[in-house]
């Protein structure tokens, strides 16, 4: 039985080579991202060049009801999801000297919130399978502050404490 992995942001950047790793390894793909024609493209070309599955989602991960929808649709469609890949992100110029919410909120629902509901959205999966590995792409800017960047430090640095912890609990099962 071939291994399924689901990776947000998987548009561009980071997201995009590991669809493509996954792919040539073998895995089926679920490939969740907000810009449909990169989207389509991804999986054109996977396709193409590799003998998985891929199914893509148009969905913004910091979207609760959406990303639980998406995942669970792709969960449905291939039976498993053997890993998740919680790679969506942003990094928004956030200087205190021209402090603005908006950045703040937006960095902190899609870093944050959206791996949140992401891993939460596979867990009881994994569980039922009693397999499953979930990676969140964090940063060294989650360890320390940065200049022009309160936001996205903060967001790396929640990101890695609530995976931390999901880790504790998730190994005893």
């Amino acid at each position: 039985m071939s291994k399924v992995v689901i990776i947000t942001g998987a548009s561009s950047g980071i997201g995009q080579g590991l669809a493509t790793l996954y792919a040539k390894a073998g895995y089926h793909c679920g490939l969740i991202a907000r810009r449909e024609p990169q989207l389509i493209e991804l999986k054109n070309e996977l396709e193409q060049t590799t003998s998985v599955n891929v199914i893509i989602g148009v969905c913004d991960v910091s979207k609760k009801d959406a990303i639980f929808t998406c995942i669970q649709e792709m969960i449905d469609h291939f039976g498993r999801v053997d890993v998740l890949i919680a790679n969506a992100g942003i990094s928004l110029a956030s200087p205190a000297y021209n402090a603005t919410t908006d950045h703040f909120e937006k960095t902190i629902q899609i870093n944050v919130l959206g791996a949140g509901y992401c891993a939460y959205a596979v867990i009881p999966k994994m569980i039922e399978q009693q397999s499953g590995h979930i990676a969140v792409i964090s940063s060294l800017a989650g360890y320390r502050g940065l200049p022009e960047a309160g936001a996205y430090c903060a967001s790396k640095s929640a990101v890695n404490a609530l995976f931390e912890s999901m880790r504790l609990d998730l190994k005893k099962l």
